[in-house]
């Protein structure tokens, strides 16, 4: 008789995202949270309501470009925060309907995308990417 043995690979582990689309919820504008400098209007309350999303994690591997586009037609403003949550970056664009967007390199690390809503729609969403340095 002749034994054969057999390789089974393990489970494939897929690659982290670079790219993908957030959706921001804030169903409570707090147009109170804009102190000066325009960097720093995300340190209202949040989340201020149950159903609030203001926030997601980006950990980069190395050194990395971070690029947000930012979809929303009224007034929210945006904050990037690094793992000890100081604040890297922040805007609230030029004016009410201006765009809250980022191209920033990053060194490898953690980092947490911060949007809120002064007073705009309720949602929004917001495309993100990490590229090569």
């Amino acid at each position: 008789m002749i034994a054969l043995a057999a390789v089974i690979p393990g489970p494939a582990r897929a690659k982290p995202a670079t790219e993908g689309t957030w959706t921001f919820t804030d169903l409570s504008p707090d147009p109170t949270s804009t102190p000066e400098p325009a960097e720093r209007h995300c340190h209202g309350q949040l989340p201020s309501a149950p159903g609030d999303v203001n926030s997601y994690e980006v950990v980069l591997k190395k050194t990395s470009r971070l690029v947000l586009t930012s979809h929303n037609l009224l007034d929210w403003a945006m904050e990037l925060h690094d793992a000890d949550g100081e604040v890297v970056f922040g805007t609230d664009g030029g004016d009410v309907n201006s765009a809250e967007n980022l191209d920033m390199l990053l060194e490898k690390g953690k980092y947490t995308v911060v949007y809120c809503n002064l007073e705009g729609e309720p949602e929004i969403t917001v495309d993100w990417a990490v590229e090569k340095a």
